[in-house]
């Protein structure tokens, strides 16, 4: 009984592994930081949410990165980050789900997850 309830277990978290999205990550400039409102027809499928195109993108990500409205609203810090970089014209670590993309465009923009700022 008990090596069935392991074979169980171990299954479980070999097959969930392979399911769950890669990180990537790259360090990059940001060329362009978008964010949408409400339209004339109060189309809010976009509303805060962040869009940011960067200067060397990254396979999967060509596009750039996205940032959804529930980590603008709950994560202030996550946008004042950016906005502070894209002044400065510092460079940025990007990480990013690899799987989760944004739905505005047919070009990938991967969902950001992390932002450094780099020296």
């Amino acid at each position: 009984m008990n090596k069935i309830k392991i074979g169980v277990l171990l299954f479980t978290l070999l097959s969930s592994s392979s399911v769950m999205a890669d990180a990537v990550s790259t360090v990059t400039n940001i060329q362009q930081v978008f964010t949408y409102g409400t339209y004339e027809n109060n189309n809010t499928s976009f509303l805060n949410q962040i869009v940011v195109n960067v200067d060397s993108a990254i396979t999967g990500c060509e596009g750039g990165f996205w940032i959804s409205s529930d980590d603008v609203e709950k994560n202030p810090a996550m946008v004042s980050l950016l906005l502070s970089a894209f002044h400065a014209n510092s460079q940025v670590r990007f990480s990013a789900y690899n799987d989760d993309f944004w739905s505005g465009s047919s070009t990938k923009y991967c969902r950001v997850n992390n932002l450094a700022l780099v020296r």
